[in-house]
């Protein structure tokens, strides 16, 4: 067994020295027992501090659905409730919980979300990548849309009176279906509305505003110059279509756009 460097010294230093009275003895052995108890006092600390680790948080499986509802809707400027579900195993990842965390798309559908959809994106925290990942997601975006309270004859002029808001899974719908948002009052029933259907856009056509066979004042305008004519409406029309007008002198037909219940414009 080796003896410690200290334990040698002070055999050899009483082996060698004139004998010596108590008080130089100290005087030898005191620089050793201070080295010694520094040694011991430096010893109970590291040298380097360790640095505190930051502490973390769980990506856990709501939190990401959460997150992906919020990405999608502003990825694809989607209006109204939207619900999404995993349909494989979630575990949780361990992120900075002091730099958090968000979700990027990076490909959806080129048709767009569908009830069942294949969505890749990305996890990143504090600007750098965590993962990305290939998933397939089940979809619901709930709306409030128009449908008909009764039966709504073709030809008649939409109002809310002869209309309802039912909440629906747009995603669910073959045909778009449109927004209780949506003024239908310049719109009229393109056919037959059964009670309880759901009003798309083919249901619907711009209300006719001018008929066939109506006196219309047409203003055709070139530049500066605008000259006005009576005609005849040969066909009906709504705000912004465009009918054919006879003029009533020249007896020749026109093209002309619908302006107002009125009056129809021709831009040369």
């Amino acid at each position: 067994m080796k003896l410690p460097f200290s334990i040698i010294f002070i055999l050899l230093a009483m082996e060698f020295l004139p004998a010596s009275d108590e008080k130089d003895l100290s005087a030898i052995l005191a620089p050793l027992v201070l080295n010694s108890q520094n040694t011991q006092k430096v010893s109970q600390f590291p040298s380097q501090t360790k640095q505190d680790e930051s502490p973390l948080t769980e990506i856990t499986e709501a939190a990401l659905i959460s997150e992906l509802q919020n990405s999608l809707k502003q990825h694809l400027n989607l209006e109204g409730d939207l619900r999404i579900s995993l349909t494989q195993e979630w575990k949780p990842i361990a992120v900075s919980a002091a730099e958090g965390w968000s979700v990027k798309i990076l490909q959806v559908p080129s048709n767009g979300l569908g009830a069942t959809s294949l969505v890749r994106f990305r996890i990143e925290s504090a600007g750098r990548r965590v993962g990305e990942w290939h998933m397939i997601l089940r979809a619901q975006l709930w709306r409030e849309v128009w449908a008909a309270s009764t039966r709504i004859e073709r030809g008649t002029i939409l109002s809310e009176s002869l209309l309802k808001k039912i909440n629906v899974d747009v995603l669910r719908e073959n045909q778009p279906l449109i927004p209780a948002r949506a003024d239908l009052s310049a719109y009229q029933a393109a056919s037959l509305i059964k009670p309880d259907s759901l009003l798309t856009w083919r249901d619907v056509s711009q209300r006719e505003v001018i008929r066939r066979g109506q006196i219309v004042e047409v203003i055709a305008a070139e530049g500066p110059m605008i000259i006005t004519l009576k005609g005849i409406a040969m066909t009906s029309g709504g705000i912004g279509d465009e009918i054919v007008v006879r003029n009533m002198d020249s007896r020749r037909d026109i093209t002309a756009r619908v302006t107002s219940p009125t009056t129809a414009k021709v831009n040369f």
